[in-house]
């Protein structure tokens, strides 16, 4: 997680603290102290239940919500075949992507950005879908000079360590900017899928 972002949500906090609003500087202080608690139990582990992965992106989406300057709604959506309770997953794995959308994905033109996650249960794989309606992946790319984000390059690499050994096809990191799909569209679609383990 970019250290920016614990600068950020402290200063979100702060701001309220400044304003004497008592019981939102508590909730979101309540609620960063969770945040930290959870990644960092989570950081020292290879897999972690879904719910658990599902709980920290609530969280951490919370936070950013405070300080950007446009209307953000974000969802999560998980097939009803998947027991989130069991279902083992890599921590952090989604986060990095959210951040690329918050910080590169979205301009000051776009009012109501929206990021949605759709996690299914494709013939024994979990099929995650990480999809905004930002300015898309090639336009950013182009902005930041044809710079490759770092934290995909992570990512890939993060899948290949622990599961390359089921195969590289089944782990394949696709990235789609939805305007070379539809000229009508706009933003980014990023899809992976990863084996469906439980824990027993």
């Amino acid at each position: 997680m970019n250290p920016h972002f614990i600068f950020n949500a402290l200063s979100s906090i702060e701001h309220y603290i400044y304003k004497n609003d008592i019981q939102n500087s508590s909730l979101y202080i309540a609620d960063f102290a969770k945040l930290m608690r959870l990644i960092l139990e989570s950081s020292r582990k290879e897999f972690i239940n879904l719910n658990r992965e599902i709980e920290i992106l609530n969280y951490y989406v919370g936070f950013e919500k405070l300080r950007v300057n446009y209307n953000l709604n974000f969802s999560i959506s998980v097939s009803e075949a998947i027991d989130i309770e069991n279902c083992l997953f890599p921590p952090m794995l989604i986060q990095p992507f959210i951040e690329n959308a918050i910080n590169h994905g979205f301009t000051e033109e776009i009012k109501d950005a929206e990021i949605k996650i759709t996690i299914q249960l494709q013939n024994n794989y979990i099929f995650v879908k990480i999809e905004d309606n930002g300015i898309g992946i090639n336009h950013t790319e182009k902005l930041k000079n044809n710079h490759k984000s770092l934290s995909m390059q992570i990512t890939k690499e993060r899948l290949q360590k622990l599961f390359g050994r089921r195969g590289k096809k089944e782990n394949k990191l696709i990235i789609k900017d939805l305007n070379e799909i539809n000229p009508e569209l706009h933003g980014t679609e990023i899809s992976f899928k990863i084996p469906y383990i439980e824990e027993f």
